[in-house]
């Protein structure tokens, strides 16, 4: 099973996340445990705009070699997260000449029209179904900021020195929030 961002036209090559906007599965693996994969840094200037949601379209392929069944996505957020993120599963749309695609979105705040998003946890997980081998499914992921947290935040700028009580000192802030995505699935060769 392989994560792949996607995009306008097959067989292209995307591996910028912000222009994975739907479409057809690109040549391009989704990297695991690299900063930046799915969603840009949040900016001063982001976290002020009224837009406070981002979407990404991304494939899953199967090339286990068998079916796959039970497929399950979600996601776990460490504490004090600036972001959660929604999931939603497409079934792909199948072009004249074959080809899988899912709908394809004009820029990154718009929302897409195909799909139902939900907020998984490992309680709660998002279920696919089963996946033949060489079948693929659309995965939608919405990154919708906490606003309130964001401001609370850079509000929140000096802390009291621990070497000396009458000193203030900046306080570090994190610059990126560690999200998993998670997929299982149960494999059976057949």
């Amino acid at each position: 099973m392989k994560l792949y961002y996607t995009t306008i036209g097959e067989p292209l090559s995307e591996s910028n996340p912000s222009t994975s906007l739907g479409g057809f599965r690109s040549s391009s693996l989704v990297g695991s445990d690299k900063l930046n994969n799915l969603f840009d840094e949040i900016s001063i200037y982001k976290s002020t705009k009224d837009e406070s949601k981002e979407y990404i379209g991304l494939m899953i392929y199967n090339d286990t070699g068998a079916t796959v069944t039970n497929v399950k996505v979600w996601k776990n957020l460490p504490e004090n997260c600036y972001s959660n993120l929604l999931i939603a599963g497409v079934i792909p749309a199948t072009d004249g000449d074959g080809n899988k695609y899912i709908e394809q979105i004009p820029t990154l705040d718009s929302k897409p029209l195909y799909a139902i998003f939900e907020d998984t946890y490992v309680l709660n997980k998002y279920e696919l179904g089963d996946i033949v081998n060489g079948g693929e499914v659309g995965l939608w992921i919405c990154r919708e900021l906490d606003m309130d947290y964001i401001k609370e935040d850079t509000n929140d700028v000096y802390e009291e020195d621990p070497e000396n009580s009458r000193r203030f000192v900046a306080k570090e802030k994190r610059k990126s929030d560690s999200i998993e995505i998670n997929i299982s699935w149960d494999w059976f060769d057949f």
